[in-house]
């Protein structure tokens, strides 16, 4: 897992989100994507990552420390 993925993994859990659910807020097919981002296999895109810090209030230097 790299430290984005971990990060992304504490936002969702700490929001009560299944993957699943992530993947349907940022606007992804499927949950398959948000693991894969997870284990650091995939980068989320920027759009998506902004997307992210906007709906869940999150500082970009907390998320990318």
């Amino acid at each position: 897992m790299n430290k984005l993925g971990e990060k992304i993994k504490e936002i969702r859990l700490k929001e009560g989100l299944s993957q699943e659910a992530l993947a349907k807020e940022l606007g992804y097919n499927s949950r398959s994507t948000i693991n894969k981002i997870e284990k650091g296999i995939n980068e989320i895109s920027y759009d998506k990552l902004m997307l992210l810090i906007k709906k869940y209030e999150i500082a970009m230097d907390e998320l990318l420390e």
